[in-house]
């Protein structure tokens, strides 16, 4: 399981290569950045607060996305 916790932030930031493209020529460079840096707040918020695995996988999943 420790080895997931490690890989899945990078393997989410895939999804967020995909996805920055297109957030930046739909809001723009600084909205998109502005909306993203909501998330990964919120995904760093999930890493701290909770003693579930699976929700730290999900805290991690977002903050890779957002990374990418």
């Amino acid at each position: 399981m420790v080895s997931w916790v490690a890989a899945i932030s990078s393997l989410a930031l895939l999804f967020g290569n995909m996805i920055s493209g297109y957030l930046m020529d739909r809001l723009g460079r600084r909205s998109s950045q502005m909306l993203l840096s909501l998330f990964y707040i919120g995904g760093w918020q999930i890493i701290t607060i909770v003693t579930n695995i699976h929700l730290i996988l999900v805290g991690r999943f977002i903050t890779g996305v957002c990374q990418g």
